[in-house]
């Protein structure tokens, strides 16, 4: 998908493309896979984009809409799987990184070693 920067001089004429982009993208989404999903940024913009968007004749039952807002704070259940893979990603990159220093830290030694027994030698 090629995209394009469009500037506007105020929201009215912006939101109007936005509902007539996600509206082409929605028809084309339902037809190829019969769903839309998609999340749209928290602001007056997007809602105002919702609005004109609601305007339109779309397959409206096969559609998801999900507002995302970076000020709502997640509180996921603690044992739930995306924690517990979180946990996971998070003890295998700690195992990584202890791993290497040790293996830097052998390295460094040894030739330290080395380097003391061929000056002393």
């Amino acid at each position: 998908m090629e995209h394009t920067l469009t500037t506007e001089p105020d929201a009215a004429p912006l939101v109007v493309k936005a509902a007539g982009f996600v509206a082409d993208r929605i028809r084309s989404a339902v037809a190829a896979n019969g769903t839309f999903t998609c999340a749209v940024s928290g602001g007056q913009t997007p809602w105002l984009m919702l609005t004109e968007l609601a305007e339109h004749d779309l397959p409206w039952s096969s559609v998801e809409i999900y507002q995302v807002d970076e000020a709502v704070p997640l509180r996921p259940n603690p044992n739930g799987p995306p924690m517990l893979l979180l946990r996971a990603v998070r003890d295998e990159a700690h195992r990584f990184a202890v791993t290497y220093h040790r293996t830097r830290r052998r390295i460094r030694l040894r030739e330290e070693v080395e380097a003391a027994t061929d000056a002393g030698g």
